[in-house]
């Protein structure tokens, strides 16, 4: 009871999505799981996708919702391929996507699409676009499909057209929740796909490994904010996305800034489970997976012949910033066992012996910003705890490694 009038009151707090799902939902019909695709200029992957979906096991008893998007002011190409997936989603049975009424996945039974192109002249048109929007307009919009007297909480998962997933996604994801009944959102393991292109293909290597080395590098510190930050493998709780307001509207970066919310909440968890996105170069967004791995071609360094390998440049994190987060969490702990917390700002302002984190921690004002959270905190240790996870959260995380890389110690390497 209290999770719909929750849901309700969210729903009221969006009123301004006038989107609808296509076909119109049958009365009564409910999910326990929904997918939210989605598609901007994916016209070439989207098939590909909804073949790796019917495969999957359960598929059938959950909803797909392809959100096919694009900001005011794209290239007509990408209208145009927009448009083209809009006509065959429609059709649901020639053209591009191939023969898929025999599919698992039938539309207007467990497959829906959203029209957010020619939707575009509302009054939140110019600042309501991007992959943080579509993910919130489909999102959004299976709220009121979801059934909440299953066994485990209803499940939201994100996922972009032009990925592919193993037989056992949903399995995987279900399982992982129904184990852990105190978490609210996850997210899968991914390894992107590799091309044809070799510099391409070392470019994609090269900036899994950057992600990699920074999740470790944070496990390593005993962050909180050890995820990582991908939207397509993201999933949560129906009532942890009401709770947290809804998926964040950017045009780049919602994944990272939504898992935040998430991570404030409370537990997340990694899903065994792989999705593979594709590792095509891409100018869609201003920053992302497509965008580092131009950016890494780009300043990649080509071999003199046919046999020498090209020198692929990327910087990674040094590790001495995670050195210095772990001396934050430390001080964090030995104050928490002591039940002396409330004088944490001081520690680190003033007398920790590391005048990196003490500059810093003096710059964000924390003990101004401390003095109030402690007052509206209660006494117990482990809320108190979490009150400095929520400030000292995963964007000040990264100011503080930015802070850092000022000094030749702490560049990155």
């Amino acid at each position: 009871m209290k999770a719909q009038k929750n849901l309700q009151k969210y729903l009221q707090r969006n009123k301004y999505l006038h989107h609808r799902l296509e076909p119109q939902v049958s009365d009564g019909v409910k999910f326990a799981t929904c997918i939210v695709i989605v598609a901007c200029a994916e016209y070439d992957y989207l098939g590909r996708l909804l073949d790796s979906l019917n495969n999957v096991d359960d598929i059938e008893n959950c909803a797909v919702i392809v959100v096919v998007n694009h900001k005011h002011d794209v290239d007509i190409t990408v209208k145009e391929q927009n448009i083209l997936t809009l006509q065959e989603l429609a059709n649901n049975n020639k053209g591009k996507f191939r023969d898929f009424s025999h599919y698992k996945i039938l539309l207007g039974k467990n497959l829906f699409y959203v029209d957010a192109v020619n939707n575009l002249l509302t009054a939140h048109a110019k600042k309501f676009f991007g992959v943080g929007a579509a993910r919130k307009i489909g999102l959004d919009l299976v709220l009121n499909l979801l059934e909440f007297n299953g066994e485990i909480e209803p499940l939201l998962i994100c996922l972009d057209a032009d990925c592919v997933v193993k037989k056992n996604y949903l399995m995987a994801i279900k399982e992982c929740f129904s184990r852990n009944k105190n978490i609210v959102g996850g997210v899968c393991d991914f390894k992107h796909l590799r091309s044809e292109n070799k510099l391409q293909n070392l470019a994609i290597d090269e900036y899994e490994k950057f992600m990699d080395n920074y999740v470790e590098g944070l496990k390593f510190a005993n962050s909180p904010y050890a995820f990582y930050a991908l939207g397509s493998a993201i999933v949560c709780t129906a009532n942890a996305y009401v709770a947290v307001n809804g998926m964040v509207v950017k045009e780049a970066g919602e994944d990272f800034y939504f898992l935040q919310k998430l991570c404030k909440l409370g537990k997340l968890s990694a899903i065994p489970t792989t999705v593979y996105p594709d590792s095509r170069i891409s100018q869609r967004v201003p920053f992302g997976t497509g965008t580092k791995i131009a950016e890494i071609v780009d300043n990649s360094i080509n071999g003199n012949s046919s046999n020498e390998e090209p020198q692929i440049v990327l910087q990674h994190y040094n590790f001495n910033v995670f050195v210095e987060l772990k001396k934050i969490y430390d001080a964090v702990l030995i104050h928490k066992e002591n039940k002396d917390l409330a004088n944490i700002a001081n520690f680190l302002s003033c007398k920790i012996d590391d005048k990196y984190i003490k500059t810093f921690f003096k710059e964000q004002n924390f003990s101004s910003a401390w003095d109030k959270i402690i007052k509206n905190t209660p006494l117990d240790p482990q809320a108190q705890e979490r009150a400095f996870n929520v400030w000292f959260d995963g964007f000040k995380i990264l100011k503080l490694i930015h802070f850092l890389e000022q000094y030749q110690q702490f560049k990155r390497i």
